[in-house]
């Protein structure tokens, strides 16, 4: 009994060699790997293509916010201007928006819009002494308290508003 169950071991062992080196199953062997391997990387190369196409969507979805922002900053940043000029005075206009950096394109129309806005630079004070031929109190005599936007202008409406909230 013994014996027989050695010589069965020994001719399945061989068998399983006989096997091994069997050139037609070792190619069958190899061919069903080889479609196991080529299955896995296409796999792979499709997830990586995915993951590439989801961040190449993310950087333009990025790109598109940057530039709303960027656009709408340097909108809010000439409304600001435009706004403001009106409270500065017309030579010190003109130098400010030659030291700017904005484009050529940009000063020509801010240098044609300081040409046509009025000079609302003076203080409120000094615009009263002016029409009404009287002096009156102010800082030139060192008794009268200005304000920031004690100007004439949307600024100094503007400070108004937000003078009359913070009383409430």
């Amino acid at each position: 009994m013994r014996r027989e169950k050695l010589s069965r071991l020994r001719k399945s062992s061989l068998q399983t060699v006989l096997d091994a080196t069997d050139t037609q199953k070792m190619l069958a062997r190899v061919e069903a790997y080889k479609k196991f391997v080529d299955h896995e990387k296409e796999a792979a190369i499709q997830e990586v293509q995915k993951k590439l196409a989801e961040e190449q969507a993310q950087a333009v979805r990025s790109v598109e916010e940057r530039k709303k922002i960027y656009d709408q900053g340097t909108k809010d940043l000439i409304d600001l201007i435009l706004d403001l000029m009106p409270h500065v005075q017309p030579d010190i206009r003109y130098k400010l928006i030659e030291w700017s950096n904005f484009s050529d394109k940009v000063k020509h129309a801010l240098q044609e819009t300081a040409r046509e806005t009025p000079d609302l630079s003076w203080p409120v004070f000094v615009w009263l002494q002016a029409v009404s031929n009287k002096p009156l109190v102010g800082p030139l005599s060192g008794d009268f308290n200005t304000k920031p936007g004690d100007t004439i202008g949307p600024l100094s409406r503007f400070l108004a508003a937000q003078r009359r909230e913070e009383k409430k």
